[in-house]
């Protein structure tokens, strides 16, 4: 774990020392930006390591050998030509840690601020692991475990383990975020399901709050009670954001180590942040930098489109909440800071707004309350300063979902079947005395999770013949004798004996029927009755 900190924390550091030269406002370079640098260019070194070793068809090991030489020599390097810059941004980081002596009151305020926004955070993490991990639509457990064990870049088709008799569409086989996690599962130790079920998604988290502190500093500079409420708001809304599946915080807390949701909470915000720069402060060479990595970053995690919570249509009425908290965060930072009435024509304005909003569920007409919210900081002539929150506040409207508190449809924890839980226990323990590859055959759901948790169990035919999206870069058909015993697994008056001699035809070493099979077709076939569990009986050979 030490490793995997080190990995995910120094490096990157290391890497972006080198894009904050291109800044000319040097004392301002913040250490978000320059480890969100560093961490896009160590994108861009997995992608390019992954071409090569693609194009020249070596192993796995030889690409974690690139891919760590490449990494290594270049943080060297960067840290060795900028000592000073990265001494300029601790010195600038230890300023605003320690920040300007103010009143107890508002010492006293902010500390109770710092407490909330770190309970958040730990509510957000929390949050996470109260789901079970999805595992339909996405293979990147899968193809992990099949690279670390096989030792081979893309050549097993990851939710069944067997080599790719047609293999890969060409496109599909530059998807290098696998790759990396699988060098990092090498490197520190840790077991594919483990750094992506548990692991990732906290960094992720982290990351993502870290760049939520950024865009606080874009928005309101210096003003630190300003940062810590929208912070606090930003944080609610992840937190409670859970109740549509298409918004971000559904992504985040339940798809943390997808390539999709790494996009949106770090490479999407990240590139619009830098945009931002490019508009107000002019920092072309700094800006052209950031795109470009970020365009990179976008190639690198392979989502081929946006998140559905970027969307500007369709059903979107569950976030009327979620923009109504933003505006009532809006009206109360102009408060706080003009002391001043609203004038007539902005009061109308923002009511007839918000009032459209909530009763058509447009999310055009939503999005139009907070610009009235914003609207508001005219009382102090403030018009650049109300547009600069207006983009904040639609980036994290466009990520947020609901507020219903974890209303989300998806499996808790606590609901999976323990009838199922002691099937994948007994499965797992019985592979373990196997020597090299086990064969499974059980029902869907067991063979789906059994695969996750140990990349040895082989499988006769996928998840994906069950979920349609899953796994649609893989060029291969499964064979007749394949869908014959999928057809037969999925007959509601399944026949035990049949499915006992077509599994024993394609050499399963281990089988789970819902009805024991008869004496005569175990004594046939080689199988023996190892244990009647609640879920279903197993059998082995």
């Amino acid at each position: 774990m030490i490793l995997f900190l080190l990995c995910v924390t120094v490096l990157p550091l290391l890497q972006g020392l080198s894009f904050m030269r291109f800044k000319k406002e040097k004392e301002n370079a913040a250490l978000t930006e320059c480890y969100l640098f560093g961490l896009l260019f160590l994108f861009l070194l997995a992608e390019a390591s992954s071409c090569f070793v693609i194009q020249t068809g070596k192993s796995f090991s030889e690409y974690c050998m690139i891919l760590g030489g490449a990494v290594s020599v270049y943080s060297l390097l960067s840290l060795a030509f900028n000592l000073k810059t990265a001494k300029g941004m601790f010195m600038h980081a230890r300023g605003f840690f320690a920040g300007k002596k103010g009143s107890r009151k508002i010492r006293r305020r902010q500390s109770v601020q710092y407490a909330v926004i770190a309970a958040l955070l730990l509510l957000e993490i929390t949050g996470y692991f109260l789901y079970a991990p999805d595992p339909g639509g996405d293979t990147t457990v899968e193809t992990v475990s099949t690279a670390l064990l096989t030792d081979t870049v893309f050549a097993y088709n990851p939710v069944t383990g067997q080599a790719l008799r047609y293999g890969m569409y060409p496109i599909y086989k530059f998807a290098s975020l696998p790759l990396l996690y699988g060098a990092l599962c090498r490197l520190c130790g840790i077991s594919p399901d483990v750094l992506l079920l548990s692991v990732v998604p906290v960094w992720l988290l982290l990351a993502f709050f870290a760049l939520l502190n950024l865009w606080s500093g874009a928005l309101f500079e210096q003003q630190r009670e300003k940062r810590n409420l929208f912070l606090i708001f930003s944080g609610l809304l992840l937190v409670f954001g859970d109740g549509e599946k298409s918004s971000f915080a559904y992504s985040l807390l339940h798809e943390g180590w997808k390539g999709g949701t790494l996009a949106a909470a770090l490479i999407v915000p990240f590139g619009v942040y830098i945009f931002w720069l490019l508009l107000v402060k002019k920092e072309w060479l700094y800006a052209a930098a950031g795109i470009l990595l970020a365009v990179g970053g976008m190639i690198f995690t392979r989502p081929m489109f946006l998140p559905d919570s970027f969307a500007f249509t369709g059903d979107d009425s569950g976030r009327t909440w979620g923009v109504l908290l933003l505006t009532l965060l809006s009206l109360y930072l102009v408060r706080e800071r003009t002391k001043k009435r609203w004038k007539k024509r902005e009061v109308i304005l923002f009511s007839f707004a918000l009032l459209t909003g909530v009763v058509s569920g447009s999310a055009m007409l939503i999005l139009s309350a907070a610009y009235a919210g914003t609207c508001m900081w005219s009382v102090a002539g403030e018009w650049k300063r109300g547009g600069k929150a207006l983009a904040g506040f639609v980036i994290f409207i466009c990520m947020t979902g609901t507020i219903y508190p974890f209303g989300s449809e998806a499996v808790k924890k606590w609901q999976i079947p323990q009838a199922q839980t002691e099937l994948l226990d007994k499965i797992e323990t019985l592979a373990q005395s196997y020597k090299g590859e086990v064969t499974l055959l059980a029902p869907e759901s067991v063979m789906e999770r059994a695969r996750i948790r140990n990349g040895r169990i082989i499988l006769p035919y996928g998840k994906d013949m069950w979920y349609e999206n899953c796994n649609r870069e893989i060029a291969d058909v499964y064979t007749e004798e394949e869908l014959v015993l999928y057809e037969q697994m999925k007959l509601n008056d399944i026949q035990p004996d049949t499915v006992a001699a077509v599994a024993s035809q394609m050499h399963c070493d281990i089988l789970v029927l819902p009805e024991a099979m008869s004496g005569e077709a175990m004594t046939r076939h080689g199988w023996r009755e190892e244990e009647t569990l609640s879920g279903g009986i197993i059998y082995c050979k």
